[in-house]
C-alpha cells in the first residue's frame, strides 16, 4: 500500500471490514489496511529533523521582518507627506489654470484694441478731431469719420531739400544722356536701308520658287487632263460591256449549263449515303465494305500508377506492366455497341500486377488478373452494351 488521505482510510475501513460473520475478513485484507495506516502517519524523525531547519528560516524571516518595519514606517510617513504636497500642487495648479484664461481674455482684447488704433487722426475745424487717417497697407490710406479723442498731432513741414531746381535739372540731363544713348543704339540697329532691301530679296526669290512649283502643278494637270476618258467615251464602254456580257449570258447557254451542274448535284445526292467523311460518322443501313478494315492501336501512359482507356481514341490498346508495382486501368467515353481489345505485356524483370474496377464485369471462373510470368502477353476482350458497364474476358499467357 502507499500513504493514502484520512478519508481514504475512512473509506477502506467501512469496505474492508464488514461484519465478520461469514469470514470475510482476511488476514490479506487487515495487513493492507495496516500498512496504508503505518504509511499515512507522520514520520516522526524527519519531521523533527525538518522541524528544526524550519524554525531557523522562520527566526530568520522574524529578524527580517523587524528589520523592515522600521522602513515600512518611514515610507507611510512619506507617503502622507507627498499627498499634503500634491493637495497643495493640485490647488496650485487650478490657480494656474485660472491666470492663464485671464492672460489669454487680456490677451485677445489687446489684439482688438491694437486693431483699432492702427489709424492717424486730424485736428481739422471744428468740431476737433473730425477726421482720421486709416492705414491699410504699404501706401494706401483712407480718411473716416473720427470715432475718438485725439492721439497725436502731425506738423508736414516743407522740405526745399529734396527737389528744387538744381537737383531737378540735374536729373534731367542724366536722363537726356540716357536717351541719347538709346536712340544711337536704335539707330544703330534699324537704320539699315541694306538689311531691308536683303530682306525683300529674300522674300522675293521665295515668291520666285512658288511661282514655278504653281506652274508645274498647272502643267501636271493638265497632262492628267489627256488621260482621262470623256463621258462619251465611258458610255460606249459601257454599251460595248452589256454586249460582252449579253453574248457570254443568254438563256441557251445559262440553262445547259444550270442543266450541267442540277445533273452533278443529283449525283452527288444519290451517293452521299456511301461515303464517309473524316470525321465520325453514322451509317444507316446495311454496308460493303470491300478491302480490310484496321483501326488505330493506342498505347496508355501510366501516370500514377493508373491507365486510363479513352474508348473514344479506338479500339486496340496496348498496356506495358512495370516490375512489381500495380496499375489500375481506368476506363472512359464508354459507348453502346463497341468492341474493344487490349494487350497487356508482362514485365521482363520481376512481374507486375493489374486491378480493375467493378464496371469491368468478368466471367466468375475467369477473373481478371495479369499473368504472373515475366514477358507473357494477355489479351482482355470488352464489349458494350451501355454507357455503364463493360463486359470482359481475358485470354493470359499467349506464346
Amino acid at each position: 500500500m502507499a500513504e493514502i488521505s484520512k478519508q481514504a482510510l475512512a473509506v477502506a475501513n467501512n469496505t474492508d471490514f464488514p461484519n465478520n460473520n461469514a469470514g470475510a475478513i482476511t488476514p490479506a485484507i487487515l495487513r493492507s489496511f495496516n500498512t496504508s495506516m503505518i504509511d499515512s502517519t507522520v514520520n516522526q524523525t524527519q519531521y523533527n529533523t525538518n522541524s528544526g531547519s524550519w524554525n531557523i528560516s522562520i527566526g530568520a524571516l522574524n529578524t527580517f521582518t523587524s528589520s523592515q518595519q522600521p522602513q515600512f514606517t518611514n515610507l507611510n510617513a512619506f507617503t502622507a507627506s507627498q499627498l499634503t504636497i500634491n493637495s497643495g500642487y493640485n490647488a496650485s495648479t487650478s490657480s494656474f489654470n485660472t491666470s492663464i484664461s485671464g492672460l489669454q481674455s487680456q490677451t485677445a482684447q489687446l489684439s482688438t484694441f491694437t486693431g483699432s488704433i492702427n489709424e492717424i487722426r486730424f485736428q481739422n475745424g471744428s468740431p476737433q478731431y473730425s477726421t482720421r487717417l486709416n492705414f491699410g497697407g504699404f501706401i494706401s490710406a483712407s480718411f473716416v469719420a473720427n470715432v475718438g479723442g485725439l492721439i497725436a498731432d502731425i506738423n508736414v513741414l516743407q522740405d526745399g531739400t529734396k527737389l528744387n531746381t538744381s537737383s531737378f535739372n540735374s536729373y534731367t540731363q542724366s536722363q537726356a544722356v540716357d536717351f541719347t544713348t538709346y536712340s544711337a543704339s536704335a539707330a544703330a540697329t534699324f537704320n539699315t536701308k541694306t538689311a531691308f532691301n536683303a530682306y525683300t530679296a529674300s522674300i522675293n526669290a521665295y515668291t520666285a520658287s512658288i511661282d514655278i512649283t504653281i506652274s508645274n502643278l498647272v502643267a501636271f494637270s493638265s497632262s492628267l487632263d489627256a488621260t482621262y476618258a470623256t463621258d462619251a467615251q465611258l458610255g460606249a464602254a459601257t454599251a460595248s460591256l452589256i454586249n460582252s456580257i449579253a453574248t457570254k449570258l443568254n438563256t441557251s447557254s445559262f440553262n445547259d449549263y444550270t442543266q450541267s451542274i442540277n445533273t452533278t448535284i443529283n449525283s452527288i445526292n444519290s451517293n452521299t449515303g456511301s461515303y464517309a467523311t473524316t470525321g465520325s460518322n453514322s451509317f444507316t443501313g446495311s454496308q460493303t465494305i470491300t478491302g480490310s478494315v484496321y483501326g488505330n492501336v493506342v498505347a496508355l501512359n501510366v501516370s500514377a500508377y493508373t491507365a486510363s482507356m479513352d474508348l473514344s481514341k479506338g479500339n486496340f490498346f496496348t498496356l506495358q506492366l512495370s516490375a512489381s508495382q500495380n496499375i489500375r486501368l481506368e476506363a472512359s467515353n464508354i459507348k453502346p455497341g463497341q468492341t474493344i481489345n487490349l494487350r497487356l505485356n508482362q514485365a521482363t524483370a520481376s512481374v507486375g500486377t493489374i486491378s480493375i474496377p467493378t464496371y469491368f464485369d468478368f466471367p466468375a471462373s475467369n477473373i481478371a488478373s495479369a499473368s504472373a510470368v515475366t514477358g507473357a502477353v494477355d489479351i482482355v476482350s470488352f464489349l458494350t452494351f451501355n454507357t455503364s458497364s463493360i463486359f470482359s474476358t481475358i485470354i493470359k499467357n499467349l506464346i
